[in-house]
């Protein structure tokens, strides 16, 4: 996920409290049937959707508050989970600048919403952050708080002590039933030596915080997330066997194999997420993204968008999947604005208006739910943990 998406996901699930009592419960199913079959009669699997709200022009922001009520809604009927994220410059911030904004019992508050429609939140926080610099362009590099040294790594104390104070307040505030540390974390591996270096100081952070989590919200799930196409082209899946399994509940990963360069996605090569599953054990599997774009001026498009989601469905089948989160409801940008890529991945377009893709997704969300004890322990345990 880019940082403009990254940035408009937090917008978007915490510019408002007022969906809490106005929201559109009573409003009518968006229509689109497809008639694709399923390689699935039933799944054990959590849905996820984000939930960017369709735009008109003209819009006012009376016009958005309505249209972010009607895409929870939306996410409420064909998903269970969804992505929390910050709108901070670093994780040191998260408390004082998201968690407590306008209130922590505002915040709360507003949690509780989306709990009341079956909505779960997967927490998250991110030891890297991307920033401009005047003469790299953008730099990919450890979030460190700004009285610490910029050279500060992973094995300064200081570091691990104002981190694990952060990530154990969080679980204690909210009881989580997700908790991610860190979001395509191959990325930093791979982005220079000394965080290659570093990234073993990462992995005890993780085992450390694992066992800080766990001390004040037992029923939390822990999980790290890995950039699945990043894996495939540096071939970094040994990465997965350097972190320690009992002390991960969730191994997460985000796929986008069209930004990647496959033309459709009958050109994805046969098993192509089987080396998840040869490595991650028994340890449960999150997809935290998954999407293929639909550009303007392609016209099949929408066709091989609808077929991504068949394939990926049949190439995870299985697998130990404990949820699947297609994170943009719409688009990021209109049409006619010829944006990147990564603007077009909704499962509708900016307006409203359903891609083929939608219709399966629908489906997929109305087949039989079997529940699974490692994700169903959950239940009952707090407002803001899973409920179905």
């Amino acid at each position: 996920m880019t940082r403009r998406q990254v940035i408009k996901t937090a917008a978007l699930a915490t510019a408002t409290f007022a969906f809490a009592s106005t929201g559109t419960k009573g409003s009518a199913p968006l229509a689109s049937d497809s008639s694709t079959p399923l390689p699935l009669a039933q799944r054990s699997f959590l849905l996820g959707l984000g939930h960017h709200p369709a735009h008109k022009k003209g819009e006012t922001p009376a016009d958005i508050q309505k249209a972010l009520g009607e895409a929870i809604d939306l996410a409420a009927r064909n998903s269970q989970v969804f992505s929390l994220w910050t709108m901070t410059e670093g994780w040191y911030e998260d408390w004082e600048k998201f968690y407590c904004r306008p209130t922590l019992e505002q915040r709360k508050a507003l949690l509780r919403a989306y709990a009341a429609r079956n909505l779960t939140p997967i927490f998250n926080t991110n030891f890297w952050s991307i920033s401009p610099t005047p003469t790299k362009g953008l730099e990919l590099k450890l979030s460190v708080p700004p009285d610490l040294p910029p050279s500060t790594t992973m094995a300064s104390v200081e570091f691990r002590k104002r981190w694990m104070a952060h990530v154990t307040h969080v679980a204690r505030e909210f009881q989580p039933a997700y908790f991610s540390l860190g979001n395509e974390i191959d990325s930093f591996y791979h982005y220079s030596p000394a965080q290659r270096q570093d990234f073993d100081n990462y992995v005890s952070l993780v085992a450390d915080s694992y066992d800080a989590i766990q001390s004040v919200s037992p029923k939390t799930r822990v999980m790290i997330i890995f950039r699945y196409e990043e894996m495939v082209a540096k071939r970094g899946f040994d990465l997965i066997n350097k972190i320690d399994f009992k002390k991960i509940d969730v191994f997460g990963f985000t796929t986008y194999p069209d930004l990647q360069g496959f033309a459709s996605p009958a050109a994805m090569p046969p098993g192509y997420y089987r080396p998840i599953a040869e490595r991650v054990g028994n340890v449960p599997i999150a997809f935290t993204e998954i999407g293929w774009a639909t550009l303007p001026d392609d016209p099949k498009g929408q066709q091989h968008q609808a077929e991504f989601l068949t394939r990926f469905l049949q190439e995870t089948q299985r697998m130990n999947l404990e949820m699947v989160v297609w994170p943009f409801l719409h688009d990021l940008a209109p049409p006619e604005e010829r944006a990147k890529r990564s603007s077009y991945l909704g499962l509708m377009d900016y307006y409203g208006n359903p891609k083929e893709v939608w219709g399966l997704w629908r489906k997929l969300a109305a087949l039989p739910f079997v529940k699974v004890a490692d994700i169903h322990r959950l239940v009952n345990s707090s407002p803001l943990l899973l409920r179905r």
